[in-house]
């Protein structure tokens, strides 16, 4: 069963900014104690209503802040305008006042529950989006409309991207999610069929695949609303900043494939928009350090996880210390990412030319086959779910694997492993 809060209108009442300068707003919404990503973002003059139609489903409580001129890498640096207000079970509607000396808001608001989760709430709608011609028309560029009295502007911030097609991947995703869970890892469960639903290709965003794919896996709901504030702001929320893709970004068609078609566009949405993080200049960084602060940086502020470490094999941790890590991580809901190199390192190179070599591609750890059998464990890669072996024989400081498709044949690449990062909710 999940609750859920309806907002139709913002208004301000009283300015915090003097003479014609607007007021710069931001809504922070936290649905059970996590920062939702969708971005409720307006620039408002005295007396000004602005309406929309927002609902973010929660199970237990949902609190509202009202923020002013707030720098996008650091929210907690606006201007609170009143109290926090918390929210609970109950039916009821109203309005919402923020209000002090400087500055007074107020926001229309209904609250109703529903027997359905929350995730299956966010599938609805998606559904609705996908066969209203009203929704999916409005989608095509920013224009105004009416319906059933309330003026909504969707602003679709992607020029040459198909906004139909973002829902019905994003409902895909969110209907193979739903159906997943922490049992034992088999070709046909839940968390392969959802692997095979992100793939980076033609891109060298192997970081940005890999958190796409542990966000629609661990946090589906929330993936769901990240892509949509995407799509409608060009923007989402983290826990502690905004972040903005860039126009040019927007402005660009989902790369082509070798064989000419083009990249999904919910996967070109999201992944381009996590790859700005180790952007510098236009141009990304190769430094794996780089792609791991990103990495750590996703797990903090996008999942909130408290419990991040990373784990490399140059620093003393052992093997069984590494695997240990990742398969809490994956035990306790989180997810877990390995550093690996493509090509075969020669076991027998002395361990200084082998520490000389870095990482050049990331995967995502999917968890065991059983827990009697540690030694075959699953990556998502480049859209295709592997199994791999650790072979009997181990050098000192990197793993080297065999990598089996679904056939169960060996594929002849190996990889290396050099280290990984794991991440967890705080139990």
């Amino acid at each position: 069963m999940a609750n859920f809060l309806d907002i139709s209108e913002i208004k301000c009442n009283k300015k915090l900014n003097s003479g014609s300068k607007k007021d710069d707003v931001t809504l922070v919404v936290n649905v059970d104690g996590r920062r939702e990503p969708y971005d409720i973002h307006h620039y408002f003059n005295k007396g000004e209503k602005w309406k929309l139609a927002k609902r973010f489903p929660f199970t237990n409580d949902i609190k509202l802040r009202l923020i002013e001129d707030a720098p996008d890498e650091n929210l907690s640096s606006g201007t609170t305008v009143g109290k926090q207000v918390s929210l609970q079970k109950a039916t009821t509607k109203g309005d919402i006042s923020f209000a002090d000396k400087n500055a007074n808001y107020t926001i229309r608001y209904s609250l109703d529950s529903s027997p359905k989760s929350p995730l299956s709430i966010a599938i609805d709608e998606l559904s609705q989006r996908i066969s209203d011609p009203i929704n999916t028309q409005y989608y095509k560029k920013k224009k105004t409309f009416r319906k059933k009295h309330i003026t909504i502007i969707y602003s679709h911030k992607w020029e040459e991207l198909d906004a139909k097609k973002i829902f019905n991947k994003l409902s895909d995703v969110a209907m193979i999610a739903k159906s997943s869970s922490h049992t034992d890892f088999n070709y046909d469960s839940p968390v392969a069929k959802l692997s095979q639903e992100f793939d980076q290709t033609p891109t060298q965003f192997c970081v940005a695949a890999a958190c796409a794919f542990s966000f629609a896996w661990r946090q589906p709901r929330r993936y769901i609303e990240c892509c949509k504030s995407l799509l409608e702001n060009g923007t989402y929320l983290t826990s502690s900043k905004r972040k903005t893709t860039k126009k040019e970004i927007r402005k660009q068609k989902a790369p082509k494939k070798a064989d000419g078609s083009r990249m999904d566009h919910a996967d070109w949405l999201l992944m381009s928009s996590l790859n700005m993080l180790v952007s510098k200049g236009g141009k990304t960084k190769k430094s794996w350090e780089i792609q791991n602060e990103l990495i750590k940086e996703f797990l903090e502020d996008c999942l909130g996880y408290s419990q991040v470490k990373y784990i490399s094999l140059y620093d003393e941790h052992s093997i069984p210390e590494l695997f240990g890590h990742l398969y809490t991580a994956y035990a306790k809901g989180g997810v877990g990412y390995l550093d690996v190199f493509e090509k075969t390192v020669d076991p027998e190179l002395p361990i200084e030319k082998i520490m000389e070599i870095r990482p050049t591609h990331t995967v995502t750890y999917i968890g065991p086959r059983s827990l009697s059998d540690e030694n075959l464990f699953f990556i998502q890669h480049y859209g295709a779910v592997y199994g791999w072996g650790i072979p009997s024989k181990l050098h000192p400081r990197t793993i080297l694997f065999n990598h089996y498709l679904y056939s169960g044949e060996i594929n002849q690449t190996e990889f290396r492993v050099f280290g990984g990062m794991v991440g967890w909710p705080e139990s």
